[in-house]
């Protein structure tokens, strides 16, 4: 279909044209004085705006710049001084936890000689317990001994003072 168009208008292209159907081209308006435009001014204008503009761009650019920086030295010497607390904290910790196990050490070896001497008093509690215990049980077969014997020497005193007479 494209090429039957097409041979259509190669022919019609081939055809002269008739002699009162030719334009001409019509010829472009005579220049008038030459003088700058009057719109030039606002595009200077503009472009100068623009530069304005980024010089107060700069600026602030600069300005937020060297506060960032001084913002940074800030942190910086803020982290430092938070670190240097924290190692002075930990150090602090090690030593306590260095005197504790100290103490502990200490504690331990009193605990054991406590531990130690407890268990002599306790042996001695026990021997004296079983010496009471004795005592207690034989309470009664010496007093009856010793009122026995009391007995016997009253007498035997009685006896012996019967004879000087």
């Amino acid at each position: 279909m494209l090429q039957a168009h097409a041979v259509k208008a190669s022919k019609a292209a081939a055809a002269p044209a008739p002699a009162a159907a030719v334009m001409l081209p019509v010829p472009p308006p005579l220049p008038g004085n030459y003088a700058k435009s009057g719109g030039a001014q606002g595009v200077l204008q503009l472009l100068a705006m623009v530069i304005k503009d980024a010089e107060v761009a700069e600026q602030q650019l600069r300005r937020d710049e060297q506060k960032a920086q001084a913002s940074y030295e800030t942190l910086v010497e803020d982290t430092t001084n938070s670190i240097n607390i924290a190692q002075d904290t930990v150090k602090e910790m090690f030593s306590q936890i260095a005197e504790a196990k100290g103490d502990k050490s200490e504690t331990k070896a009193a605990q054991i000689s406590n531990g130690e001497r407890l268990t002599e008093l306790r042996k001695l509690l026990h021997a004296q317990h079983l010496d009471c215990d004795f005592l207690i049980k034989y309470f009664s077969v010496r007093q009856k001994a010793l009122s026995e014997e009391i007995s016997a020497i009253k007498d035997a005193k009685a006896i012996l003072s019967g004879m000087k007479k």
